[in-house]
């Protein structure tokens, strides 16, 4: 089985980026990750673990509180996927879920070589910035960011990466509207009211470009799990090319199924990809005990 290049679809990151709970309390949830297509002689067959943290850090910008989501995919426990295509990914967002904004973005992806960067997007100057974060310090410019904003995140978490920043060329003028990290997407989704047709319209930024995202309520219906059928409304969320009056999609539509209890905990994705279709469902502890306990009871895993 070879499914290095799936992995990289932009579905499925997707997926993985959206997976997380609530900003009311620290949580940590647990998730797995599924393939099924030609690499795999179309069986399921799981290729990585998923855990989801966030918490509320206590700090403020501009009156607004800032929450912290860490997102880590890995196929360690997966002695065949080791073999032909190894992955860690680390992912951390630092948003304002009330301005529907975020502030930066740390992505860390480990697979044959290494990619570390970080991105700010600086309110206060209007504009984007990338940086890289080097392994070799000498070789970083120790180019400072926002002292107002990194000031902030740095209370809010965010490592000391100063003196190893590179900065990438050029930068991205902020949109008219708020944006955000493909991390902070899920929390805005999860505010739409849960009723058949309710849609929202959302910018979304990797820090080269934008990217406008519609999320639709599809239906209700029920999610199989471990512990038995769990009702859930049918979210669809669709990529766009930014100001293209012919919506051409940036990717498959991704879906995710949340459940209709008040926090709305995610507990399926599902990304399909050329190569195959990739599933993200909560682990069964979890889902055994949001079937037991009812909806306004959803697990904490720690």
């Amino acid at each position: 089985m070879n499914i290095g290049r799936s992995m990289h679809g932009p579905g499925l990151l997707l997926a993985l980026l959206l997976a997380w709970p609530p900003l009311a309390v620290a949580e940590t949830l647990a998730y797995q990750v599924t393939y099924r297509g030609v690499f795999s002689a179309f069986q399921d067959v799981a290729i990585g673990d998923v855990q989801l943290e966030v918490d509320a850090t206590g700090v403020s910008l501009d009156g607004q509180p800032i929450v912290r989501a860490w997102l880590s995919a890995s196929s360690a426990a997966y002695p065949l996927v080791e073999e032909f295509y190894p992955y860690r990914y680390e992912f951390t967002s630092y948003h304002q879920p009330d301005a529907a904004r975020s502030l930066a973005f740390e992505r860390r992806k480990q697979t044959s070589k290494l990619r570390h960067d970080l991105l700010l997007l600086d309110w206060a100057g209007d504009e984007i910035r990338r940086f890289g974060i080097s392994q070799t310090p000498d070789a970083a410019s120790g180019e400072e960011p926002p002292p107002e904003l990194f000031t902030a995140l740095r209370r809010a978490g965010l490592p000391y990466h100063q003196a190893q920043f590179v900065p990438h060329p050029g930068s991205l003028a902020t949109p008219p509207r708020d944006t955000l990290d493909r991390l902070a997407l899920l929390q805005q989704v999860r505010d739409l009211d849960l009723v058949a047709g309710a849609s929202r319209e959302l910018t979304v930024t990797d820090g080269k470009e934008f990217i406008a995202y519609r999320a639709t309520v599809a239906m209700r219906e029920l999610v199989p799990t471990a512990a038995g059928p769990i009702p859930a409304w049918k979210v669809r969320i669709e990529g766009f090319e930014t100001n293209d009056p012919e919506e051409r999609p940036r990717h498959a539509p991704v879906y995710v199924w949340l459940d209709e209890g008040p926090r709305r905990l995610p507990l399926r994705f599902v990304s399909h990809h050329p190569a195959g279709k990739f599933t993200v469902d909560l682990q069964p502890q979890a889902a055994q005990t949001a079937a037991v306990a009812g909806r306004p009871d959803l697990p904490i895993l720690y």
